[in-house]
């Protein structure tokens, strides 16, 4: 079976790390450049840019860094539910 495990405890580092990324994307995606004199490639590359910067606006939408601070914390609430439930044996912490 296909899993990654992760230390918990590098979650935050991870989201932070991907937050950043998402913040510098979305800075990309905010400006946008001149249309470019590119003679009768003009229309076309400037459809282009038109097309990448779409993307990444919708790239950060859903930013990967709100998944993996909700998935860490949904990890942390059943890890301390099953500690409380089965005992520390168990890996409660």
């Amino acid at each position: 079976m296909n899993h990654i495990e992760v230390c918990v405890d590098v979650l935050p580092t991870i989201a932070k790390r991907l937050q950043s990324v998402n913040d510098d994307l979305e800075a990309v995606g905010s400006t946008v450049p001149p249309t470019p004199d590119a003679g009768d490639m003009s229309g076309a590359i400037s459809s282009i840019l038109s097309q990448l910067l779409a993307v990444a606006g919708q790239v950060s939408e859903g930013t990967a860094a709100d998944a993996v601070r909700a998935n860490g914390s949904s990890y942390n609430q059943s890890d301390a539910f099953s500690g409380q439930l089965f005992g520390p044996q168990l890996g409660g912490r």
